[in-house]
Parts: structure tokens; sequence; C-alpha cells
């Protein structure tokens, strides 16, 4: 299967000229300590040699907000597989979440308290390595699986927030952890 960088600048995530087997050079923003967008929804903790191994899952499915209460939840013309060999070739079509903003990842990212280290694209979805593990994004889903003291409940409000701006809502999301000691 092929697979495409994703652009790693600042700047839109569609459209992006760079060649097949190319990153471009990303530089980190400085840590946002504390969290100026924190809301009082937890608190800073300094680091007490404990690691929280227990990887956290937040699934969100989003749909389509249709007029006059007609909803289709998954659009097929923006999920068709086709065969393996046309799906190669195709380029990569950005629609749904995938169009969102690095600018807006980097958001629900800040909200979890983790940070976009690199990604890879495919026709299917954009896969990121965070600092504390992974984000998938795919044309009506974000994947989010982390560990150690992220909070991927404070995203969800971020991701309504986003889902409206591209006429989405959310139609399910799944929360999955294992016990662990800083909720």
């Amino acid at each position: 299967m092929n697979t495409y960088p994703c652009s790693l600048s600042g700047g839109g995530r569609g459209g992006s000229d760079l060649g097949e087997g190319t990153i471009s050079p990303y530089v980190e923003p400085p840590p946002q300590q504390p969290y100026d967008d924190d809301d009082n929804s937890g608190e800073i903790r300094e680091y007490n040699g404990l690691f929280e191994g227990p990887e956290k899952t937040l699934e969100v499915m989003f749909r389509k907000i249709a007029p006059h209460g007609i909803q289709e939840p998954y659009p097929a013309d923006d999920l068709s597989v086709g065969s393996i060999a046309s799906a190669e070739q195709q380029p990569i079509r950005r629609v749904g979440l995938r169009t969102l903003e690095r600018t807006d990842l980097d958001r629900i990212c800040a909200r979890a308290r983790c940070t976009i280290l690199s990604c890879v694209s495919n026709r299917f979805l954009d896969a990121y390595v965070l600092s504390e593990s992974s984000l998938f994004v795919y044309p009506y889903m974000i994947v989010l699986k982390t560990c150690g003291t992220t909070t991927l409940l404070r995203c969800v409000a971020t991701l309504i927030e986003l889902g409206h701006k591209l006429g989405l809502e959310i139609d399910w999301l799944g929360y999955n952890r294992k016990n662990f000691s800083f909720p």
C-alpha cells in the first residue's frame, strides 16, 4: 500500500506538494505550561517518577448534519474502497475530518496534553505519531490512543466545535481505559 507523508507545516493539510517519501521539517512549538485553555478540568502535576502505563482510547464517530432530520451516518461515496490496485493509484481525497487544519489537530492534542511528532497518510486515513501514542483521522472518525498522563476526555468539547465547523455532529463516542492511578 502506498503511503503519503502529511504536511507538518502550520499551513493547510490538503493539496501538499510534497513528493512521496519526504516529510517537511517540523519545529515543535514551545510547551504550554500551564495550559491556557485548561478551564480547571485538571491540574498540572509534577513528575513523580511513576509512569502511567495503561492505554486509554477515545473513539469518536461523526455524521453529516442533515437538514430536515434525515441522517446519513457514513456517506458511502466518501468511504468506498474499490479494488486494492485502483486504491493505490488514486490520489488522496480529503473529506470530512481529514480536511481539518494542522492547527486544529494541534488544539485537540493540546487538550489531551500530547503533541504530534510525525504523520503519514494514505487514501483512507491520516495516522499521527504522538508524544504519548497515536492519533488516527478518518473521514468521519477520530481515534486517539494514548498512555501516560494524557487527558483524552478534555478533547470532546473541541471535537464537537471542530465537527460543527465542518458540518458534522457526533454520532457515537467511546472511551476505554484500564484501571489506572491518574484519571
